[in-house]
């Protein structure tokens, strides 16, 4: 007889919710990545922060945090791995 104590569950449930979240933000990212390069240039990024869209699905901590990293400007622009860090 298996014994589960329900971290199996858990662990399913956590990664299903955070492959919805990565879906979420995947779309809104994609909006502003024409070529799908996974890479919004700082300047356009900048702007989409400022569109209703963006401000309705990001806590404005998390739009300030993204303002200061593309203050930064460590490179050329922001990734969907950097965004998907900074806003979940």
């Amino acid at each position: 007889m298996v014994q589960n104590n329900g971290n199996d569950f858990e662990e399913l449930e956590l990664e299903a919710h955070h492959d919805l979240l990565n879906d979420k933000w995947r779309q809104l990212f994609d909006k502003y990545d024409p070529e799908g390069f996974g890479e919004i240039p700082w300047d356009e990024f900048l702007a989409a922060l400022k569109k209703p869209e963006f401000q309705e699905q990001i806590d404005s901590s998390r739009r300030e945090m993204l303002v200061a990293k593309a203050k930064e400007r460590k490179s050329l622009a922001i990734t969907f791995e950097d965004f998907v860090s900074i806003v979940s």
